[in-house]
């Protein structure tokens, strides 16, 4: 019985904890992100993974409606270690009118940061998140995209 008891809250932990899974095509210079149905969820026009950056850094892109909440969703900025450089927001793009919507809308944004490395070249690569809005906190609405940059 304790046996069945532990095994069935291991499945649940591991059930809450599992995110989407998200795949990368790259399609000329775009970066386009995927669920594991294969629809297109977030299209990254800059930077492109593996890009070398400086500040300010600019984001821009298209995401779902449901990516945004209030018109915005959350950016990180981390040196090679996973510190955290810097946090902001992306914002709907100009022009844009809703967030609203399932559809893709624009957004851009920008972030200013402190460069992060010095003469070891492990200490050049860092990672910027991309986080979908969740204002509920449920772990089953969670879904971020990760790529490689690198700090001149």
């Amino acid at each position: 019985m304790k046996k069945l008891l532990l095994l069935s809250i291991f499945a649940f932990v591991l059930a809450g904890c599992a995110q989407e899974e998200m795949d990368v095509v790259v399609d000329g210079d775009t970066d386009v992100i995927t669920d594991e149905v294969g629809d297109a969820t977030l299209t990254l026009e800059e930077p492109s993974d593996g890009d070398t950056v400086t500040s300010p850094l600019q984001i821009s892109g298209m995401a779902r409606g449901s990516w945004f909440f209030e018109g915005s969703f959350p950016v990180s900025l981390t040196n090679w270690d996973g510190l955290i450089i810097i946090e902001g927001y992306v914002e709907l793009a100009d022009g844009e009118e809703t967030w609203m919507t399932e559809e893709f809308v624009g957004f851009e944004g920008e972030l200013e940061f402190e460069n992060p490395s010095w003469e070891e070249e492990f200490s050049k690569r860092g990672s910027l998140i991309l986080q979908k809005a969740n204002p509920s906190g449920m772990v089953e609405n969670d879904e971020a995209y990760e790529i490689t940059v690198w700090f001149e």
